[in-house]
């Protein structure tokens, strides 16, 4: 069985002969299953590829009978397995025309680093040949096919740039040309091609020609992009405007095989100089002269790369067969890693890696390694093992788990280094940017903002031509369709913000997305009983929540902060706002939304007794961790007309505002609680209004206090609730001794006194009562009463506190 994605969809028999798979439905099941043949793709990502956010009822059932359908359509049972919650297509990677073109490619490139052009040439445009028209173009409109067309679309070009490329190497400059013409007028802002079209036609004697291909391609940039062409391309016009000599064909090349003879380092210098980062370095190289293995792990667009290519050229220098870096980003197949490996060391046969490099003293960089992790770490081991002069630096979204390795997180940017790094970029780009200490202050706010990511400042400096620098901060809501744009020469993954996240998130099993999705609801990250309580459901038990965190921390996309008592796991805002846009794609915004804001006001109204018990000081401390995601919550209540939620969390929040003197926020919180529409519980509302009427009170704004406690009580006494009529009555006095009603602050104290009288037991009552004596002792002017019962007061409270 042989299955064709590079066109419309072709399924043939092993004679050849067509297979007729018919329906839309059923060839979509069918792609995407080869897409990804071998492994299992679980029924939930089947559900959302084929019938999008809005499936039918019994879609699982529907489901089922697709994959039945398939089978018979197939002529086999054995094709089509059911694994665990999924299905997979059960063919080898060459029985699909994707795996056939990258081990093609891989082959090719082997063959060009043994020396042997010619033979490159043929498995390249081998290669090339399976290509029917478009890839997956019967579902160029499906979602679940875009990434897929993009990435096999940038790996057909990068193929015949590198047919090409050796075609005029091998001095074939007419032939080569006839197909760069067509090709430049088919991808006219691909610089690749249009550079490769002018060398072959300075090569052949065409000078004119080739600098009208030039001028052309600036004319398009500008007008499609308002861009100039990149400095590769730049570079070859002045060649060519001067008739440099490295433009003239080179003698053809020796093959080189590596034999443990001294080479020159292979690991490449950067275009731009490195902005900070000075303490990485330090303590990187330290670290890599101490072992043998060490994989830079985080977030794309953190610099793991760079910071590798740094370090691994610094410690190849002496060593006898220097550094190499091997790119394993275009690598789509696993089984291609020993000839990504082989090729670019050199070396022509990748099942003899190992032997051929020996007892060779070499650096290698295995850079991005994340979506072949298992056929990269089987690599590193293996070669590590038997190679006692080799060393590996790795850089990866999380560790390869191998023996001996150690895994080194790269940190952001520090904030002045950020702040330069932009500053440097902007200025690159033919930015003019006048400094001053507000245009600084707004920089470094977009810094933080974008978690001070170089990747991501990068793309941000470079808008700093088109716009005004106050307006790339104002638009950072829509960072992923602002930030575009990137290096051409870049891989596509890291030419946008958008891009780059995508990688990690595709390769997250289905379950870790969409609990990558639900933590994006937290402003304030949240400990794993919040996990727990927020993102499980029906799909997702609570008891796997923890599995799948630590998976999102090994992969980077999830930071675990130590905090007192536990650990916080916690998203950058780049990551959090990609969650939020994924988790209303799936359709499961407002229903995770809703629950974070239903479990934080419990929280709330759960922190009330305690703040009046000996666990105050853990409460504050709670709250305070929390306050960010009760911001969340409220804000969430209050936009859905939901007065019960908003007025729990914004009430419960009272005390540790009134506590830690944070009154102003405290009151407008409670404001927008009490604009909110909707229906809310009686005595909900009574102890918002308590909330509000004390810190009113304490801001000066004691009609209004007098106003909400007066309601408030009315309330209390309809419920019964003595406690809170204690606490509303004691506020109460508090705003009468200050207005000067000193009988109305006697009254309200009494009452306060003969409810707290009545529980000696309770260590907190026992306080209060004390504290109320003290106060009706100045109501009564015994100022040497009311010292003795202050200090006792104190002493009871401080025992609280412990």
């Amino acid at each position: 069985m042989h299955i064709g994605l590079l066109g419309e969809l072709e399924v043939l028999d092993d004679e050849g002969n067509e297979v007729a798979v018919a329906g839309a439905k059923l060839r979509a099941l069918l792609a995407v299953l080869a897409l990804r043949v071998g492994r299992v793709v679980s029924a939930d990502h089947l559900v959302e590829a084929l019938w999008g956010e809005d499936p039918p009822a019994a879609v699982r059932n529907g489901l089922q009978g697709l994959a039945s359908k398939l089978r018979r359509a197939l002529g086999s049972s054995d094709l089509v397995v059911m694994r665990g919650d999924g299905y997979a297509l059960d063919l080898p990677p060459e029985a699909i025309d994707v795996g056939r073109f990258e081990q093609r490619a891989a082959e090719g490139r082997a063959m060009v680093a043994a020396g042997e052009l010619g033979r490159a040439v043929d498995l390249l445009a081998e290669a090339d040949a399976l290509w029917r028209g478009d890839p997956l173009a019967d579902f160029v409109y499906e979602d679940f096919a875009s990434a897929a067309i993009t990435r096999l679309s940038e790996s057909r070009h990068a193929v015949l740039e590198e047919r090409l490329d050796l075609e005029l190497q091998l001095g074939r400059h007419q032939r080569a040309t006839v197909q760069l013409e067509g090709l430049v007028a088919t991808h006219p802002l691909r610089e690749g091609f249009r550079g490769l079209l002018m060398l072959a036609l300075y090569r052949a004697g065409r000078q004119a020609d080739a600098l009208r291909i030039f001028r052309e391609g600036r004319r398009l940039l500008g007008e499609e992009l308002g861009l100039e062409p990149g400095p590769e391309l730049r570079r070859l016009e002045s060649a060519i405007l001067t008739h440099d000599s490295s433009l003239i064909l080179p003698a053809a090349p020796t093959p080189t095989v590596a034999t443990g003879a001294a080479s020159h380092p292979l690991i490449p210098e950067a275009l731009t100089p490195l902005v900070g980062r000075d303490t990485e370095l330090l303590d990187l190289g330290q670290l890599f002269a101490e072992q043998r293995f060490v994989t830079l792990v985080g977030p794309g667009g953190v610099g793991k790369t760079r910071l590798a290519l740094e370090v691994g050229r610094a410690a190849a220098e002496g060593l006898s067969s220097g550094g190499c870096l091997v790119e394993l980003a275009p690598v789509g197949d696993p089984a291609g890693v020993p000839a990504a490996i082989a090729a670019a060391l050199g070396l022509p046969d990748p099942n003899r890696l190992a032997e051929m490099i020996g007892e060779q003293d070499l650096v290698l960089v295995l850079d991005n390694c994340e979506h072949v992790i298992s056929a990269a770490a089987e690599a590193a081991e293996g070669l590590l093992r038997r190679c006692p002069g080799l060393r590996l630096l790795a850089t990866s979204r999380e560790g390869l788990r191998v023996g001996g390795e150690t895994i080194w997180p790269v940190p952001p940017l520090a904030p002045d280094d950020a702040v330069r790094l932009f500053m440097t970029r902007a200025l690159a780009s033919g930015a003019t940017i006048e400094r001053s200490d507000d245009q600084d202050g707004v920089i470094g706010d977009i810094c933080a903002r974008l978690d001070w990511l170089p990747l991501a400042i990068e793309l941000a400096a470079a808008r700093a031509r088109a716009f005004p620098i106050s307006q790339i901060a104002a638009r950072l809501n829509d960072r992923f369709r602002l930030l575009t744009g990137g290096s051409r020469t870049a891989l596509p993954r890291q030419q946008t913000l958008r891009a780059v996240v995508d990688w990690s998130y595709e390769l997250l099993f289905d379950d870790e997305q969409r609990v990558f999705e639900r933590l994006a609801v937290f402003p304030g990250g949240c400990d794993l009983a919040t996990a727990e309580a927020v993102c499980a459901d029906e799909a997702i038990a609570a008891a796997d929540i923890a599995d799948h965190l630590r998976a999102l921390v090994d992969k980077s996309l999830v930071v675990a902060v130590p905090v007192a008592g536990g650990v916080r796991f916690v998203q950058l805002q780049t990551l959090a706002q990609y969650g939020r846009e994924r988790l209303t794609e799936r359709g499961d915004a407002v229903r995770i939304r809703d629950a974070m804001a239903k479990h934080f006001a419990q929280l709330c109204s759960q922190s009330a007794p305690a703040f009046t018990g000996d666990q105050q000081r853990a409460w504050l401390t709670a709250m305070d961790q929390e306050h960010d995601n009760l911001r969340g919550a409220l804000d969430w209540a209050v936009a859905n007309d939901d007065a019960e939620t908003a007025l729990m969390v914004a009430g419960g929040a009272a005390w540790p505002h009134w506590l830690t003197g944070t009154v102003v926020e405290g009151r407008r919180w409670l404001d927008d609680a009490f604009a909110c529409g909707g229906e809310a519980d009686e005595r909900t509302r009574a102890l918002a209004l308590t909330g509000r009427g004390h810190l009113d009170f304490l801001a000066g704004a004691t009609e209004c206090s007098d106003d909400d406690l007066a309601t408030a009580l009315e309330i209390f006494e309809r419920h019964h609730d003595l406690e809170s009529m204690a606490l509303a009555h004691s506020f109460y006095a508090e705003q009468a001794a200050v207005r000067g009603d000193l009988d109305e602050a006697r009254r309200r104290r009494q009452v306060v006194l003969d409810f707290y009288g009545d529980a000696p037991d309770d260590p907190f009552a026992a306080a209060a009562r004390t504290y109320s004596m003290a106060k009706l002792a100045i109501l009564n002017g015994d100022l040497d009463e009311a010292e003795r019962h202050y200090r006792a007061a104190t002493e009871g409270f401080a025992r609280l506190d412990r």
